[in-house]
């Protein structure tokens, strides 16, 4: 009887460390929701692929969905190069901007000190804003140019991301998800 209770309690310890794990890496995972703010960054989920511009120039684009209940007039995303990109993969990627844009040393050079981030920015006319359930695809990555190549996506990570919507009244509000720090800002 007495091993039989251990046993119990053995594995009721067990089942509580195990919901205890889950739940912290449910709050860590889930860092784009805050209760506290009308829109929050998962609402308005993105992914970025190849798109052709204007100019017949192959480029990275983002598409975004309003997954709201607002109206959005401006998404701005901001991507920055990650931290810890092996020495040979920074190299590549340089060497390509550098032929794609037929950049000087001394131009190079500069680009390197910076480092490069990536933007999209989308400002909709009044009769282009983005209703709940839209979408805005193909929106150009902007960055020293633009990357031509999914080859060099993965060096980038989310930095910040910028919504100006309306409210239930039409009063416009702008909210900032910092992605780096994961938290939320309002103007």
């Amino acid at each position: 009887m007495r091993k039989k209770a251990i046993v119990i309690i053995g594995v009721c310890l067990v089942l509580a460390i195990i919901v205890l794990v889950l739940l912290i890496q449910n709050s860590t995972d889930e860092p784009l929701y805050d209760k506290n703010q009308k829109i929050n960054a998962r609402d308005i989920p993105w992914e970025v692929k190849m798109g052709v511009t204007e100019y017949g120039d192959r480029a990275l684009m983002i598409n975004f969905t309003n997954n709201s209940d607002y109206t959005i007039k401006e998404i701005s995303l901001e991507l920055t190069m990650l931290n810890n990109i092996k020495s040979e993969e920074l190299e590549s990627f340089y060497s390509y901007i550098a032929n794609e844009y037929e950049l000087s040393d001394d131009d190079l050079s500069e680009l390197k000190s910076r480092g490069l981030t990536m933007s999209t920015w989308i400002y909709l006319l009044e009769d282009e804003y983005l209703k709940p359930g839209e979408s805005v695809e193909e929106a150009i990555c902007y960055g020293y140019k633009y990357i031509k190549t999914m080859d060099y996506y993965h060096l980038f990570q989310p930095d910040m991301l910028e919504i100006v919507y309306l409210d239930e009244l039409g009063e416009e509000h702008t909210v900032f998800y910092d992605y780096i720090n994961r938290t939320y800002s309002n103007k």
